[in-house]
């Protein structure tokens, strides 16, 4: 039977070879094509907000953002989202992208963004207050990596590690160049997220 449902589509994403991965509501849904009647629901994920990722480099590999206003966790699944895992846990004020810069708040669900480097499957950007950077440790099992702020907060004109908060969209059209959307206007790097310059203006 065909099963419909109304709701909110929070987030879709297509690979190279045309899977797709939906975030819809508090559910994730794959599939293997844009076919009527394709589409599988993945188990697990309810109560979240969730915003998704498929590597460019690697159609198989999919990344699943989750939050509850502050970070639930980062998941990774290597085989198209049938099975998943944690590789970034919730729960750690200090270390999570929808906060403060004094550890408090909370605003997943009103800005996620999650962004894959098109030429390195290992390589995340996750915007949403702050902007963090998960990196593969290659050969870690089970699998593991860094987590690192990759931008700050501190606005001036000689800071080239400034990229305004409440980030919405992360655009990566090649390893070196890098958009991302905010309330505060467009940061470009062209450095693959070394250094960030403000785009608002000309």
């Amino acid at each position: 039977p065909t099963i419909l449902e109304e709701g909110t589509c929070l987030d879709i994403d297509i690979a190279s070879d045309g899977s797709m991965l939906v975030c819809f509501g508090s559910k994730i849904y794959t599939s293997l094509s844009d076919a009527f009647g394709t589409f599988t629901a993945g188990s697990g994920h309810s109560g979240s907000r969730l915003s998704g990722a498929i590597a460019p480099s690697n159609p198989n590999v999919y990344y699943l953002l989750r939050s509850t206003g502050t970070l639930k966790g980062l998941e990774i699944s290597f085989d198209k989202g049938a099975n998943w895992s944690v590789i970034v846990p919730g729960g750690s004020a200090c270390i999570d992208p929808f906060v403060q810069n004094d550890c408090t708040g909370g605003q997943g669900g009103y800005d996620d963004a999650i962004g894959v480097d098109p030429s390195d499957w290992g390589h995340v950007l996750v915007g949403g207050v702050q902007l963090y950077e998960w990196k593969y440790a290659s050969g870690s099992n089970p699998i593991g990596g860094s987590w690192l702020k990759a931008a700050n907060l501190f606005e001036s004109p000689i800071n080239p590690y400034y990229v305004h908060a409440d980030k919405h969209i992360i655009v990566w059209p090649n390893a070196s160049t890098i958009y991302i959307g905010s309330d505060g206007g467009v940061a470009k790097s062209s450095d693959g997220g070394a250094s960030w310059q403000e785009k608002n203006y000309g």
